[in-house]
């Protein structure tokens, strides 16, 4: 059976390594999208069920992105986790966020991560993958 996919897009190679090994951990299949062609390209062909985000991006690709996936159509409903290394509040263009949308200050405390990543992805009970 296929694993749930999860988009992750951070600039920080430390905390991306981190969630990429968490997610895999917690049994689904990481995907980086390191620019903004590759997010878009992942998310056109591929079936994201959540994208972390982090918000602290310097480039506009990633206000853009998240705009982009609310505005409507098939990736309107992606629950998100905005990640932000400076404070919890997001940024003024993310206002128009609801119950899909989830803020972590970094660094993330793993346990409630897990249960907020658990409640958007639908999966209280997913099977972790075996350690390696």
């Amino acid at each position: 059976m296929a694993r749930k996919q999860v988009l992750l897009i951070d600039n920080d190679r430390f905390s991306l390594s981190v969630l990429q090994r968490l997610v895999d951990d917690l049994g689904y299949e990481p995907l980086i999208g390191s620019t903004a062609e590759a997010a878009q390209n992942l998310l056109s062909t591929q079936k994201i069920e959540v994208i972390v985000f982090n918000q602290d991006l310097e480039a506009e690709w990633g206000l853009s992105l998240f705009e982009k996936v609310r505005a409507g159509g098939t990736t309107s409903n992606i629950p998100f986790i905005l990640l932000s290394q400076t404070s919890v509040r997001f940024s003024p263009r993310m206002e128009n966020t609801d119950e899909n949308t989830v803020c972590f200050q970094k660094p993330i405390a793993i346990e409630p991560f897990v249960q907020h990543f658990r409640a958007l992805i639908g999966d209280a009970e997913a099977q972790p993958n075996s350690p390696t």
